[in-house]
Order: structure tokens, then C-alpha cells, then sequence
């Protein structure tokens, strides 16, 4: 096996390895909402961020990952997906979802899988890459 296969094998385990550990995580706790000076309820509560995984549709191209303006780049590829609006997200390869060899660098894909933002990834490995979650491809369409 080539070390590009064998580098691939290791991002592949430690992506499987954060997903894992990410899912064992408690959930963050609501809120608690802001209060006026008369002790009322403030008209805009503040929104929690879900910390548990949420099944979504991405589509886009299949890309490596751009690293964040201020890392230096380096021969690393973390694949991802960048959708139509520029987004891009870190990619996981679920059971369901076949293998890397199903997807090619610069391919259209649509995908249906798990989502975790960003800043719900611990630890987060990612810190180098521009990306706004881990998704976890459960099935390609």
C-alpha cells in the first residue's frame, strides 16, 4: 500500500475515532433566557446550537478541504465537500455509505448522512482546516 493510501487509512480512522467520541459527549444544556429589569422574559431568547448529530442532505463537489487563511499549507488532503454557497464540510465515510473509491477529487455528489458542527467536535482534529462541520456519509444519492 502507498503511504498516500496509508495516510488516507489514518484520516479515515481518526475522522471514525472523533465521530465516536463526539456521540458520547452529553448534550449541551438550553439556555437559560435573558431576563428584562421587571424579572420578565425577554422578548428574543438566545438559540442553543445542537450538540447532538442531525441527519441532513449535503450536496456539492468532493474537494480537499482549503486550510484556514493563517496555517501554512502543507501536502495534507482532508476530503470534504463544498456546497453551492461555498461551504465546506469535512466528510466521514459511514458503513452504509461503500467506501472512498465510491467518490472522486472535483466529482458532483449528493450525499445523505450525519452533521456535527465545528465547535460540537471534541476533540477538534480540524483546527486547520476551513470547514463548518463533520459529516458523516450514511448513504450516496
Amino acid at each position: 500500500m502507498s503511504t498516500k493510501g496509508i495516510l488516507i487509512l489514518v484520516v479515515v480512522a481518526l475522522v471514525g475515532a472523533v465521530v465516536w467520541y463526539g456521540s458520547q459527549q452529553s448534550p449541551v444544556p438550553p439556555p437559560t433566557p435573558e431576563v428584562n429589569q421587571e424579572g420578565e422574559e425577554a422578548k428574543t431568547p438566545v438559540a442553543a446550537k445542537p450538540a447532538t448529530p442531525e441527519t441532513i442532505t449535503l450536496s456539492g463537489t468532493y474537494v480537499c478541504l482549503p486550510f484556514l487563511p493563517d496555517v501554512p499549507p502543507t501536502a495534507d488532503c482532508a476530503f470534504g465537500i463544498k456546497t453551492d454557497d461555498g461551504e465546506y464540510y469535512a466528510v466521514n465515510f459511514g458503513a452504509g455509505a461503500g467506501s472512498m473509491a465510491d467518490f472522486r477529487d472535483g466529482e458532483r455528489i449528493t450525499a445523505r448522512g450525519m452533521l456535527i458542527l465545528r465547535d460540537n467536535l471534541r476533540p477538534n482534529s480540524w483546527t486547520k482546516f476551513e470547514m463548518k462541520g463533520l459529516f458523516t456519509v450514511l448513504e450516496k444519492q
